[in-house]
């Protein structure tokens, strides 16, 4: 089982036991997708070629734990 969404829907002991049981992975709790993927990718390629940045600028209109938001 892979969680792909900013929620806790792999966190309760049934599940976990069920996957030790079966001996199958659970994993994740965020796939990290938009603007957090975009940040964690271009940010190390600009340092790397010294291109300096001065601000990263962004607006989450959901605030932050949107995942719950949504829920």
């Amino acid at each position: 089982y892979a969680n792909g969404a900013p929620n806790l829907s792999a966190d309760f002991p049934a599940l976990e036991q069920l996957a030790e049981q079966e001996r199958v992975p659970i994993a994740g709790k965020d796939f990290k997708t938009g603007q957090t993927l975009m940040k964690t990718i271009l940010a190390p390629g600009f340092k790397t070629r010294m291109l300096g940045i001065r601000g990263w600028f962004s607006t989450n209109i959901l605030g932050n734990r949107d995942g719950e938001v949504l829920d």
